[in-house]
């Protein structure tokens, strides 16, 4: 049979061949073109492949003028040196350098670099260059040559698109004219001589877009620029616009999308987004007084170095940042104080690259050194935690008190061995490093003391000098070192020290001083406690603050039911730890969570009516009413123990439930068991587990409805993996399309998990006994203990009973004994505090609600011994199973052995 695959591979290897012998043959007529020229017009191009081969190869590609030239050899020879002598002409001596470089090492420098700054040129995608001279400052005169040179950069990128070098194909030029510069006309002329003889690059269109503008007005606008670009060989459009709306709408005909237009222009390209991010990938760097010279206001200049660096932190690998970006979005504010970008900017001499990877290297490193601990603020009961503590109770670093002048004074033993192993040994070296550093703002001085108490030998001699040597070849020549050799010699050195701001009573104890290890210690257990430093909150205030804004932005058509849950229970609507959960799912996007918050107010008062404004809780007085107590009572959804990885486990289990129930208790239901699943933080982030046990067909579409389509939209939380299981007590013959496997992938359609849910795992699991399905759960690392009888595990229906009246009890407030804390810790369900001092009136109330949990327990006996008999009927039946398979398995071994023994009497 003839492979078609096969054949075609042929054919595009065969076309690939044919095409590449066909472009060595183009480039092999192109050299002979070049060959033709004469000597003296080829000058400068014949320098560029003495002096830099490279950037002849990269920056004037032969293939992308044979394209432009429609591989006319003569044509394209002819352009490649007209764009080297135009580059030289240009840029002179630094023509031979990259002129996609503006790190400042470039062919660009100085002058070009800072009318950078300014944005009027910017390429916003690959085909599109938007204009806008009004953006450079008055109070500045660039040169001729500069703007130039900056448009020779933007033909040079156009150039690197093989896109514009087609026929019918090019770049589009969008000039938002607002006013009129003294250079323009020079400006247009060369830059077009450029554009027409020097670039591979088709100009296809200028847009001249005119405000309704009162000075000039419109005739004097479009007079300017006509005389000005009167011999432009392109299409020319005039949009004469009075909105940036109306700009928008003139220029999509032409192919030029919003998100290649500024908003001033109608479209949504953020400038002060994206140029910075732009200009860092080709290194571009500002100086803090060139950037102010470029800003009007200090604030938008730290504005604009905060975004390049953001810029360039965009450019790194995922792996380098990852650790960043989690930061970012689990503590916003521990970012800003422990590792204030602006501070490793200025220790980079605003350097973008530089501290962009500084930046995303002490993230990464400080993750790997303490784990999860490292999103906690760098203090002894937060990030450090008692490893930490031990570490710096050894001393192999500490702070001394300030000098006179305010300078910190770090004090180090890197001699000081802190463990026998050298893992832990650097672990405990790298944390205390990290805890020291964020308690300085900058080391401006170093200050070496070697103390050889045992006097001068020939041996501390020459170490003496090996750890000068060291100490200058790390830091430079200009550094503080001093000896200390006995006692006698202390006396010179303190006197040294004092000239230096450095008192006696602040150098180390071994040096003669007053402060060690444990004195830091103290001092800082002292700061730490004083000032009450909170380290389990994760979500900062401020990530709160912002989702209020966006709350606020939003119509109010739109957050009706959040308005009214705002007028009526502002005690629920407004619990921070409520909005927390939104702000973790979300990774702290404030606009995102605050959309999501109102959206759950408006499902919550569809299902629950005017009761959705109670908490929400299963006490017959909140927001779930008795009816729905009911059907939950079934146990037909279920909050199992969590794994070991933290997450929670919602079982459902349609075999409980009575047809005769109402939709809308079933959907309440799951509303409220959502909401379980949602206090888990790790669940919040992570996803919780969903064992979804097989009862009927019918069954999945119950499950389905609100589940789906509405309740979990708007939870903070996400399903991690679904295991969908089934028994199959079917007889071996039965149809392939009758067998529990396909009922269960048939289940697994109707219910789409990971189409709707977006889980990333959904298992089957078809078991002919309950022990089946128990030794496929516990391959994916689920326990026994922690699984319902139904399979096969050990929780049976008291202690879903139970779990009910812990939950109960913590929804009312209720004080939890010691006997029951095990059992709360393992659906994570928080303990109340005993109240030592109560008013009559609480008491009271506290034995009303005690009563009425007593009295849910008498009335559950029934259903728990109901519930009891029925499991157990269970294990009988599968008993019963197991014994009948043991007994065929009997059967057919006597039956082989009858024939064995009459085989062999005959």
């Amino acid at each position: 049979m003839l492979d078609y695959s096969q054949v075609l591979a042929a054919t595009e290897a065969e076309a690939a061949a044919s095409n590449l012998i066909w472009h060595r043959r183009a480039l092999e007529q192109l050299h002979d073109s070049l060959a033709q020229i004469p000597l003296q017009q080829q000058s400068a191009y014949r320098e560029a492949l003495v002096r830099c081969p490279q950037l002849v190869q990269t920056e004037s590609d032969p293939m992308q003028f044979l394209v432009f030239a429609d591989f006319n050899s003569w044509n394209a020879a002819t352009r490649i040196i007209t764009y080297w002598e135009k580059r030289r002409e240009l840029f002179g001596e630094r023509a031979f350098l990259p002129v996609l470089d503006l790190s400042g090492n470039g062919a660009l420098a100085g002058e070009d670099l800072m009318l950078f700054s300014t944005g009027s040129f910017q390429l916003t995608a690959e085909d599109t260059v938007v204009v806008d001279r009004s953006l450079e400052p008055d109070k500045i005169e660039f040169s001729i040559e500069s703007t130039i040179r900056r448009y020779f950069f933007i033909l040079q990128l156009l150039s690197r698109h093989r896109v514009n070098a087609l026929h019918g194909k090019g770049y589009q030029v969008v000039i938002h004219f607002r006013t009129s510069k003294r250079t323009e006309n020079r400006v247009a002329s060369k830059t077009m001589e450029l554009s027409s003889k020097a670039f591979p690059a088709h100009l296809k269109a200028i847009h001249l877009v005119l405000d309704a503008d009162a000075h000039l007005g419109f005739v004097e606008n479009a007079y300017l620029f006509f005389r000005t670009w009167q011999f432009i060989p392109c299409h020319f459009v005039v949009h004469h616009c009075e909105t940036p709306a109306q700009a928008l709408v003139k220029l999509i005909p032409h192919g030029i999308l919003p998100n290649a237009l500024p908003p001033t222009l109608g479209g949504n390209y953020q400038s002060s987004v994206e140029y910075p991010r732009f200009l860092a990938q080709f290194g571009f760097v500002a100086a803090n007084a060139l950037t102010s010279l470029i800003m009007d206001h200090k604030s938008d200049a730290t504005l604009f170095n905060l975004e390049c660096l953001h810029g360039a932190i965009d450019l790194l690998p995922e792996s380098d940042k990852t650790a960043y970006i989690e930061a970012i979005q689990r503590t916003p504010d521990l970012v800003e104080a422990e590792s204030p970008p602006l501070r490793f900017l200025e220790f980079d001499d605003f350097n973008y690259a530089a501290a962009a990877i500084r930046l995303c290297n002490y993230w990464k490193y400080r993750v790997d050194m303490f784990g999860d601990r490292a999103f906690l603020p760098m203090t002894i009961n937060g990030a450090m935690g008692p490893d930490g503590e031990m570490a710096l109770e050894l001393g192999s670093q500490f702070l001394l008190r300030n000098g006179n002048c305010g300078r910190s004074v770090w004090c180090g033993e890197p001699l000081l061995k802190m463990s026998s192993d050298p893992e832990v040994d650097l672990k405990m070296r790298v944390k205390v490093l990290y805890y020291v550093a964020s308690k300085v703002l900058k080391i401006l001085s170093r200050f070496v003391i070697i103390s050889c108490p045992s006097g001068w030998s020939v041996f501390t001699e020459f170490c003496c000098k090996f750890l000068v040597r060291m100490f200058t070849t790390l830091f430079g020549e200009d550094q503080n070192i001093h000896f200390s050799v006995g006692v006698e010699a202390q006396e010179e050195m303190h006197q040294k020290f004092e000239a230096l701001g450095v008192t006696s009573e602040g150098l180390p104890k071994k040096a003669g001083g007053q402060d060690g290890p444990m004195e830091f210690l103290l001092c800082q257990r002292l700061e730490e406690n004083h000032g009450e430093v909170s380290v389990t909150n994760e979500v900062a205030s401020s990530a709160i603050k912002a989702m209020r804004t966006a709350l606020a932005l939003i119509p109010n058509g739109n957050k009706a039911a959040y308005l009214e849950a705002l007028d009526k229970a502002p005690e629920l609507s407004e619990q921070e730890s409520l909005w927390e959960r939104f702000l973790r799912f979300t990774n702290c996007n404030a606009t995102k969570a605050a959309n999501m918050y109102a959206k759950y107010w408006e499902v919550r008062k569809d299902l629950f009516g005017d009761r959705a404004f109670l908490p929400l809780n299963q006490t017959f007085e909140g927001a779930v009413e008795r009816k729905d107590v009911t059907v939950l009572q079934t146990g037909y959804l279920m909050q199992l123990p969590c794994v070991e990885s933290g997450q929670s486990v919602l079982y459902c289990d349609g075999t409980k439930l009575q047809k005769s129930t109402f939709s809308s208790s079933r959907a309440r239901c799951k509303f409220y068991m959502l909401s379980i699943m949602s206090e888990n933080v790790i669940s919040q982030m992570k996803g919780f587990n969903l064992l979804y046990f097989w009862s009927d067909p019918s069954f999945d579409r119950v499950f389905k409805e609100h589940f789906v389509d509405t309740i979990l939209p708007v939870m903070p939380v996400r399903v991690h993996e679904v295991h969908i299981l089934g028994l199959d007590l079917c007889p071996a013959d039965v149809l392939v399309e009758s067998s529990m496997e396909a009922r269960l992938n048939k289940t697994k359609r109707v219910l789409d998990f990971q189409q709707v849910l977006g889980a990333p795992a959904v298992e089957t699991h078809v078991g002919t006994s309950r022990e089946d399905l128990l030794q496929n759960l516990l391959d994916y690392g689920y326990s026994r203990e922690s699984l319902p009888k139904a399979l096969f595990g050990l929780l049976g229906f008291d202690d879903f009973v139970k779990w009910q009246e812990l939950r109960v009890r913590y929804e009312w407030g209720l004080f939890t004994n010691s006997r029951e804390e095990e059992l709360s810790a393992r659906y994570l369900i928080p303990r109340n505090k005993l109240l030592l001092q109560e008013e009559d009136s609480e008491k009271v109330e506290r034995k009303r609600r005690m009563t009425i949990i007593l009295s849910r327990r008498k009335r559950e006996r029934e259903r728990m011994s109901l519930e009891s008999l029925q499991e157990e009927a269970m294990e009988q039946t599968d008993r019963n199973r197991k014994l009948q398979r043991l007994n065929e398995t009997l059967r057919e071994l006597v039956e082989k052995a009858n024939e064995i023994v009459k085989g062999g009497l005959s």
